[in-house]
C-alpha cells in the first residue's frame, strides 16, 4: 500500500464532510456499480515494486552541485565552534523577588507616617460626587 503524507494543514476534519447518512442504499449507489468500482481497484492493484521508482530530486540537486563546483562558485566553510570555544553568554543580575515581597508585605503592615500621610493626599486629593 502506498501512503500520501500529508501535513496537518492539509487535513481537514470528518465531521466537514458531507455524507449521506443511511449507508450504500441512501446513496442511490447500485450493487452492480459497487461491483464494478471494486473490480476496477483490485485490476489495479499490484505488488509495491520500489525499484520502479527514482529520487529524481537528488539526481537534480547533485548536478546543480557539480555544476557549481565546475565553475567554481563555492565557498569554504569553517569549522563549527565547539563548546569549548563558544563564548559563554553574559548573566544578567538575578533579583530575589520573594524577599521583595516579605519586605513589602512587611511594610505594608506598619502605620505609615505622618509626613507619608500628608504627601499622600496632596498627590492624591479625593474627587468629589456628583
Amino acid at each position: 500500500m502506498l501512503n500520501t503524507l500529508r501535513y496537518k494543514n492539509e487535513l481537514i476534519s470528518a465531521k466537514g464532510l458531507e455524507v449521506p447518512s443511511g449507508g450504500v442504499k441512501a446513496t442511490g449507489v447500485s450493487p452492480r456499480e459497487i461491483e464494478m468500482a471494486e473490480k476496477l481497484v483490485e485490476e489495479m492493484t499490484e505488488r509495491w515494486k520500489p525499484e520502479r521508482y527514482h529520487d529524481t530530486y537528488h539526481d537534480d540537486l547533485m548536478k546543480l552541485i557539480d555544476k557549481r563546483i565546475k565553475a567554481g562558485k563555492t565557498e569554504v566553510i569553517t569549522e563549527p565552534l565547539t563548546e569549548i570555544d563558544e563564548p559563554k553568554p553574559a548573566r544578567g543580575e538575578v533579583i530575589n523577588l520573594m524577599a521583595l515581597l516579605k519586605r513589602s508585605v512587611q511594610a505594608k503592615g506598619r502605620a505609615p507616617s505622618r509626613s507619608s500621610r500628608a504627601s499622600n493626599k496632596q498627590a492624591y486629593p479625593r474627587r468629589k460626587s456628583a
